[in-house]
Protein backbone atom coordinates (compact mmCIF):
# COMPACT_ATOMS: atom_id res chain seq x y z
CA UNK A 1 0.00 0.00 0.00
CA UNK A 2 1.33 3.37 -0.81
CA UNK A 3 1.83 5.62 2.18
CA UNK A 4 0.83 9.35 0.44
CA UNK A 5 3.00 11.93 1.87
CA UNK A 6 1.64 14.90 3.04
CA UNK A 7 3.45 18.48 1.89
CA UNK A 8 5.12 20.65 4.78
CA UNK A 9 3.41 23.06 7.62
CA UNK A 10 4.87 26.22 8.39
CA UNK A 11 4.91 23.96 11.49
CA UNK A 12 7.62 21.30 10.05
CA UNK A 13 10.16 24.11 9.07
CA UNK A 14 9.75 26.02 12.26
CA UNK A 15 10.85 22.57 14.37
CA UNK A 16 13.41 22.00 11.72
CA UNK A 17 15.03 24.77 12.28
CA UNK A 18 14.73 25.36 16.00
CA UNK A 19 12.19 28.81 15.11
CA UNK A 20 9.37 29.38 16.29
CA UNK A 21 6.28 29.27 14.01
CA UNK A 22 5.92 32.87 13.81
CA UNK A 23 9.79 33.55 12.73
CA UNK A 24 9.08 31.42 9.69
CA UNK A 25 6.49 33.87 8.63
CA UNK A 26 8.92 36.66 9.46
CA UNK A 27 11.16 36.07 7.01
CA UNK A 28 8.85 34.63 4.20
CA UNK A 29 7.07 38.17 4.67
CA UNK A 30 10.03 40.64 5.67
CA UNK A 31 8.12 42.34 8.20
CA UNK A 32 10.38 42.08 10.86
CA UNK A 33 14.20 41.91 10.75
CA UNK A 34 15.36 38.52 11.67
CA UNK A 35 19.30 38.03 11.93
CA UNK A 36 21.02 36.58 8.29
CA UNK A 37 21.74 33.18 10.63
CA UNK A 38 18.53 32.65 11.37
CA UNK A 39 17.26 33.59 7.96
CA UNK A 40 19.94 30.98 6.58
CA UNK A 41 18.84 28.44 9.09
CA UNK A 42 14.85 28.77 7.80
CA UNK A 43 15.40 28.85 4.17
CA UNK A 44 17.52 25.20 4.58
CA UNK A 45 14.54 24.18 6.42
CA UNK A 46 12.28 24.93 3.48
CA UNK A 47 14.36 24.04 0.76
CA UNK A 48 15.03 20.13 2.31
CA UNK A 49 11.22 20.06 3.50
CA UNK A 50 10.21 21.52 -0.17
CA UNK A 51 8.16 23.52 1.28
CA UNK A 52 5.22 25.44 -0.74
CA UNK A 53 3.80 28.53 0.88
CA UNK A 54 0.28 28.80 0.31
CA UNK A 55 -1.29 31.75 -1.91
CA UNK A 56 -1.63 34.45 1.36
CA UNK A 57 2.07 33.45 2.60
CA UNK A 58 3.17 33.97 -0.89
CA UNK A 59 1.56 37.69 -1.08
CA UNK A 60 2.86 38.97 2.43
CA UNK A 61 5.78 40.44 1.15
CA UNK A 62 4.37 42.27 -1.78
CA UNK A 63 1.67 43.22 0.51
CA UNK A 64 -0.84 42.03 -2.42
CA UNK A 65 -4.12 39.70 -2.37
CA UNK A 66 -2.86 38.31 -6.02
CA UNK A 67 -6.73 38.42 -6.41
CA UNK A 68 -9.23 40.87 -8.09
CA UNK A 69 -13.02 40.77 -7.93
CA UNK A 70 -15.83 41.62 -10.02
CA UNK A 71 -18.75 43.06 -8.18
CA UNK A 72 -22.27 41.32 -9.78
CA UNK A 73 -24.98 40.73 -7.40
CA UNK A 74 -27.14 37.70 -7.72
CA UNK A 75 -30.03 39.75 -7.39
CA UNK A 76 -29.52 41.77 -10.50
CA UNK A 77 -31.11 40.19 -13.13
CA UNK A 78 -28.46 38.48 -15.59
CA UNK A 79 -28.78 38.81 -19.14
CA UNK A 80 -26.12 36.43 -19.95
CA UNK A 81 -23.38 38.22 -17.74
CA UNK A 82 -21.14 34.74 -17.65
CA UNK A 83 -19.82 35.62 -20.78
CA UNK A 84 -18.48 38.78 -18.65
CA UNK A 85 -17.16 36.90 -16.37
CA UNK A 86 -15.04 33.78 -18.72
CA UNK A 87 -13.46 36.04 -20.90
CA UNK A 88 -12.59 38.54 -18.10
CA UNK A 89 -11.00 35.48 -15.76
CA UNK A 90 -9.17 34.56 -19.08
CA UNK A 91 -7.20 37.74 -19.23
CA UNK A 92 -6.61 38.12 -15.44
CA UNK A 93 -5.44 34.04 -15.01
CA UNK A 94 -2.40 34.37 -15.46
CA UNK A 95 -1.42 37.10 -12.38
CA UNK A 96 -5.00 37.13 -10.73
CA UNK A 97 -7.45 34.72 -9.38
CA UNK A 98 -10.93 36.70 -9.89
CA UNK A 99 -13.39 36.67 -7.12
CA UNK A 100 -17.13 36.95 -7.80
CA UNK A 101 -19.07 39.48 -5.18
CA UNK A 102 -22.24 37.78 -5.84
CA UNK A 103 -24.47 39.60 -2.84
CA UNK A 104 -25.59 42.98 -2.48
CA UNK A 105 -22.56 45.20 -1.47
CA UNK A 106 -22.78 48.31 0.30
CA UNK A 107 -19.73 50.76 -0.29
CA UNK A 108 -18.07 50.12 2.81
CA UNK A 109 -17.86 46.78 1.99
CA UNK A 110 -15.64 47.27 -1.28
CA UNK A 111 -13.65 49.63 1.19
CA UNK A 112 -13.04 46.62 3.60
CA UNK A 113 -12.20 44.39 0.61
CA UNK A 114 -9.60 46.33 -0.11
CA UNK A 115 -8.10 47.23 3.36
CA UNK A 116 -8.66 43.48 4.77
CA UNK A 117 -6.17 42.50 1.39
CA UNK A 118 -8.53 40.71 -0.62
CA UNK A 119 -8.11 41.88 -3.33
CA UNK A 120 -5.69 44.49 -4.86
CA UNK A 121 -8.27 45.86 -7.93
CA UNK A 122 -12.54 45.72 -8.77
CA UNK A 123 -14.64 45.62 -11.98
CA UNK A 124 -17.89 47.16 -10.95
CA UNK A 125 -21.05 46.54 -13.01
CA UNK A 126 -24.89 47.15 -12.73
CA UNK A 127 -23.68 51.11 -12.77
CA UNK A 128 -26.16 53.17 -11.86
CA UNK A 129 -26.83 56.81 -12.98
CA UNK A 130 -25.64 58.25 -9.42
CA UNK A 131 -23.51 55.31 -8.27
CA UNK A 132 -22.61 55.46 -4.36
CA UNK A 133 -19.93 52.43 -4.91
CA UNK A 134 -18.32 54.65 -7.72
CA UNK A 135 -18.18 57.99 -5.58
CA UNK A 136 -17.05 56.24 -3.00
CA UNK A 137 -13.57 54.05 -4.15
CA UNK A 138 -13.01 57.15 -6.93
CA UNK A 139 -11.76 58.99 -3.42
CA UNK A 140 -9.11 56.42 -3.08
CA UNK A 141 -6.40 55.20 -4.12
CA UNK A 142 -7.52 52.26 -4.71
CA UNK A 143 -7.69 50.73 -8.28
CA UNK A 144 -11.07 49.79 -10.03
CA UNK A 145 -13.17 50.12 -12.87
CA UNK A 146 -16.23 50.12 -14.96
CA UNK A 147 -18.67 47.82 -17.33
CA UNK A 148 -21.28 50.67 -17.74
CA UNK A 149 -21.23 54.38 -17.23
CA UNK A 150 -22.51 56.74 -14.83
CA UNK A 151 -23.03 60.61 -14.69
CA UNK A 152 -20.17 61.55 -13.72
CA UNK A 153 -17.68 59.53 -15.50
CA UNK A 154 -14.53 61.75 -16.01
CA UNK A 155 -11.35 60.44 -14.51
CA UNK A 156 -12.17 56.55 -14.42
CA UNK A 157 -11.50 53.31 -16.89
CA UNK A 158 -14.56 52.36 -18.18
CA UNK A 159 -15.69 50.18 -21.31
CA UNK A 160 -19.22 50.50 -22.25
CA UNK A 161 -21.81 49.26 -24.82
CA UNK A 162 -23.39 51.91 -27.08
CA UNK A 163 -27.11 50.81 -26.24
CA UNK A 164 -28.45 54.33 -27.38
CA UNK A 165 -27.26 53.80 -30.66
CA UNK A 166 -28.33 50.52 -30.54
CA UNK A 167 -32.43 50.90 -30.19
CA UNK A 168 -31.72 53.75 -32.28
CA UNK A 169 -30.36 51.62 -35.14
CA UNK A 170 -33.12 48.92 -34.59
CA UNK A 171 -36.06 51.93 -35.10
CA UNK A 172 -34.37 53.22 -37.93
CA UNK A 173 -34.63 50.06 -39.66
CA UNK A 174 -38.15 49.26 -39.54
CA UNK A 175 -39.26 52.95 -40.17
CA UNK A 176 -37.20 52.37 -43.53
CA UNK A 177 -39.13 49.28 -44.46
CA UNK A 178 -42.42 50.89 -43.62
CA UNK A 179 -43.29 50.11 -40.53
CA UNK A 180 -45.01 52.62 -38.50
CA UNK A 181 -46.85 50.78 -35.12
CA UNK A 182 -43.83 48.70 -33.50
CA UNK A 183 -44.13 46.53 -30.22
CA UNK A 184 -41.77 47.04 -28.00
CA UNK A 185 -40.51 44.53 -25.19
CA UNK A 186 -39.58 47.07 -22.49
CA UNK A 187 -37.06 46.37 -19.70
CA UNK A 188 -38.30 45.61 -15.87
CA UNK A 189 -39.89 48.39 -14.27
CA UNK A 190 -37.19 47.75 -11.03
CA UNK A 191 -34.53 48.53 -14.15
CA UNK A 192 -35.91 51.47 -15.22
CA UNK A 193 -36.66 52.87 -11.77
CA UNK A 194 -33.08 52.42 -9.84
CA UNK A 195 -31.76 54.28 -13.03
CA UNK A 196 -29.14 51.25 -14.54
CA UNK A 197 -27.30 52.47 -16.75
CA UNK A 198 -27.86 51.02 -20.18
CA UNK A 199 -31.62 51.18 -19.39
CA UNK A 200 -30.98 54.98 -19.26
CA UNK A 201 -29.30 54.78 -22.78
CA UNK A 202 -31.93 52.29 -24.10
CA UNK A 203 -34.84 55.07 -22.99
CA UNK A 204 -32.98 58.04 -24.75
CA UNK A 205 -31.87 55.89 -28.34
CA UNK A 206 -36.02 55.04 -28.40
CA UNK A 207 -37.16 58.46 -27.77
CA UNK A 208 -34.73 60.14 -30.07
CA UNK A 209 -35.91 57.39 -32.90
CA UNK A 210 -39.38 57.65 -32.30
CA UNK A 211 -39.15 61.54 -32.68
CA UNK A 212 -37.04 61.51 -35.85
CA UNK A 213 -38.80 58.28 -37.54
CA UNK A 214 -42.51 59.63 -36.82
CA UNK A 215 -43.32 55.74 -35.78
CA UNK A 216 -45.56 55.37 -33.09
CA UNK A 217 -44.19 52.34 -30.17
CA UNK A 218 -46.44 50.18 -28.08
CA UNK A 219 -44.68 49.40 -24.88
CA UNK A 220 -44.66 45.96 -22.92
CA UNK A 221 -42.78 45.23 -19.82
CA UNK A 222 -41.08 42.44 -19.81
CA UNK A 223 -38.57 40.15 -17.20
CA UNK A 224 -35.30 39.16 -19.06
CA UNK A 225 -36.79 35.25 -18.90
CA UNK A 226 -38.09 33.64 -22.07
CA UNK A 227 -41.51 33.77 -21.25
CA UNK A 228 -41.44 37.11 -19.93
CA UNK A 229 -41.21 37.98 -23.88
CA UNK A 230 -43.76 35.41 -24.96
CA UNK A 231 -46.26 37.05 -21.98
CA UNK A 232 -44.85 40.21 -23.26
CA UNK A 233 -45.85 39.63 -27.06
CA UNK A 234 -49.25 38.14 -26.44
CA UNK A 235 -50.32 41.00 -24.26
CA UNK A 236 -49.20 43.48 -27.35
CA UNK A 237 -51.31 42.17 -29.83
CA UNK A 238 -54.10 41.97 -27.23
CA UNK A 239 -53.57 45.41 -26.72
CA UNK A 240 -53.25 46.57 -30.67
CA UNK A 241 -53.76 44.33 -33.47
CA UNK A 242 -51.93 46.39 -35.48
CA UNK A 243 -48.44 45.68 -34.82
CA UNK A 244 -46.47 45.16 -37.59
CA UNK A 245 -43.01 44.83 -36.13
CA UNK A 246 -41.52 44.29 -32.55
CA UNK A 247 -38.26 45.14 -31.12
CA UNK A 248 -37.00 43.15 -28.36
CA UNK A 249 -33.95 44.52 -26.37
CA UNK A 250 -34.72 43.21 -22.79
CA UNK A 251 -32.18 40.00 -22.42
CA UNK A 252 -33.20 36.54 -24.25
CA UNK A 253 -36.83 37.92 -24.48
CA UNK A 254 -37.19 37.57 -28.66
CA UNK A 255 -36.96 33.67 -28.24
CA UNK A 256 -40.35 34.24 -26.44
CA UNK A 257 -41.27 36.91 -29.07
CA UNK A 258 -40.43 34.09 -31.63
CA UNK A 259 -42.85 30.98 -29.42
CA UNK A 260 -45.79 33.49 -28.82
CA UNK A 261 -46.05 34.32 -33.00
CA UNK A 262 -46.17 31.29 -33.89
CA UNK A 263 -48.83 30.47 -31.78
CA UNK A 264 -50.70 33.37 -33.02
CA UNK A 265 -49.97 32.36 -36.10
CA UNK A 266 -47.91 35.38 -37.42
CA UNK A 267 -45.79 34.43 -39.36
CA UNK A 268 -41.95 36.63 -39.13
CA UNK A 269 -41.15 38.26 -41.33
CA UNK A 270 -44.33 38.58 -43.44
CA UNK A 271 -46.92 39.35 -40.70
CA UNK A 272 -44.40 40.65 -38.03
CA UNK A 273 -40.93 41.88 -38.17
CA UNK A 274 -38.72 41.32 -35.00
CA UNK A 275 -35.40 43.03 -33.96
CA UNK A 276 -33.79 41.85 -31.16
CA UNK A 277 -30.56 42.27 -29.22
CA UNK A 278 -28.35 39.36 -29.01
CA UNK A 279 -25.49 37.72 -26.86
CA UNK A 280 -23.98 36.70 -30.10
CA UNK A 281 -24.41 34.28 -32.69
CA UNK A 282 -28.05 32.96 -31.13
CA UNK A 283 -29.50 35.14 -33.51
CA UNK A 284 -27.97 32.87 -36.51
CA UNK A 285 -29.42 29.93 -35.14
CA UNK A 286 -33.16 30.64 -34.68
CA UNK A 287 -35.90 30.38 -37.31
CA UNK A 288 -35.88 32.68 -39.29
CA UNK A 289 -32.64 34.12 -38.77
CA UNK A 290 -33.03 37.06 -36.59
CA UNK A 291 -32.47 40.42 -37.57
CA UNK A 292 -29.93 41.81 -34.57
CA UNK A 293 -28.25 44.43 -32.89
CA UNK A 294 -25.76 42.32 -30.91
CA UNK A 295 -24.32 43.50 -27.46
CA UNK A 296 -20.05 42.27 -27.49
CA UNK A 297 -20.86 40.77 -23.79
CA UNK A 298 -17.35 38.99 -24.13
CA UNK A 299 -15.56 41.78 -25.45
CA UNK A 300 -16.96 43.58 -22.08
CA UNK A 301 -15.43 41.23 -19.92
CA UNK A 302 -11.90 41.45 -21.75
CA UNK A 303 -12.00 45.19 -22.20
CA UNK A 304 -12.95 45.40 -18.31
CA UNK A 305 -10.84 43.23 -17.37
CA UNK A 306 -7.21 44.95 -19.72
CA UNK A 307 -8.49 48.42 -18.31
CA UNK A 308 -7.83 46.48 -14.58
CA UNK A 309 -4.53 45.35 -15.75
CA UNK A 310 -4.02 48.71 -16.95
CA UNK A 311 -4.68 51.13 -13.61
CA UNK A 312 -2.82 47.97 -11.26
CA UNK A 313 0.10 49.01 -13.28
CA UNK A 314 -0.82 52.84 -12.75
CA UNK A 315 -0.72 53.70 -16.60
CA UNK A 316 -3.54 56.45 -17.61
CA UNK A 317 -6.93 56.35 -17.47
CA UNK A 318 -8.85 54.98 -20.26
CA UNK A 319 -12.91 54.37 -21.23
CA UNK A 320 -13.88 52.27 -24.66
CA UNK A 321 -17.50 52.42 -25.84
CA UNK A 322 -17.82 49.43 -27.99
CA UNK A 323 -20.04 50.47 -31.28
CA UNK A 324 -23.83 49.17 -32.01
CA UNK A 325 -24.00 47.74 -34.95
CA UNK A 326 -27.27 45.90 -36.80
CA UNK A 327 -26.75 43.24 -38.54
CA UNK A 328 -29.64 42.10 -41.17
CA UNK A 329 -30.90 38.55 -41.54
CA UNK A 330 -34.34 37.19 -41.77
CA UNK A 331 -36.79 38.40 -39.52
CA UNK A 332 -37.31 41.77 -40.81
CA UNK A 333 -39.13 43.02 -44.55
CA UNK A 334 -41.77 45.58 -45.08
CA UNK A 335 -45.08 44.80 -43.41
CA UNK A 336 -47.55 43.20 -45.97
Amino acid sequence: MTTIKQPATIKDVAKRAKVAPSTVSYVLSGKRPISLKVQERVNKAIDRLDFKPNRAASHLRTGNSGAVGMVHPLSAKSYGHLDFIVTAAEVLQKKYTLNLFTKPTKPKELLEAFTQNHVDGLILMQITRLDSHVETLRKTPYPFVLIGRCERSEGLSLVDFDFENAVYLGVQHLASLGHKMIGYIDLPEQDRRSELGYALYLERGLKKAVKEFGVRVVRQEAGPELVGGYQATRRLFARNKKITAILAFAGLTYVGVLRALHELKKRVPEDCSVICSSTGSLSEWTMPRLTSVDTPLGELGKVGAELLLERLADKPFRQVLLPANLVERESTASPS
